[in-house]
C-alpha cells in the first residue's frame, strides 16, 4: 500500500517543484523586462541628446 501512495506524491511534489521554477523564471523575465522599461527611456534620451549635440557642432 504504501508503494502506491508514494508513486503519486512522487510525480505531484514533482509537478509542484516544476510549477515553482517555472514561475521563478517568469518572475526573472518580468523583473529584467521591468528594468530594461525603466532604464531605455534615460538611454534613448542621452544618445538623442549626444546626436544633437554632434549635429550642432557639425553644422
Amino acid at each position: 500500500m504504501p508503494e502506491r501512495l508514494d508513486e503519486p506524491t512522487r510525480s505531484i511534489q514533482a509537478a509542484v517543484e516544476e510549477h515553482t521554477g517555472e514561475r521563478a523564471r517568469i518572475q526573472t523575465m518580468a523583473d529584467n523586462a521591468r528594468r530594461l522599461a525603466t532604464r531605455m527611456p534615460i538611454v534613448v534620451s542621452l544618445v538623442f541628446g549626444v546626436l544633437g549635440i554632434v549635429l550642432k557642432t557639425w553644422a
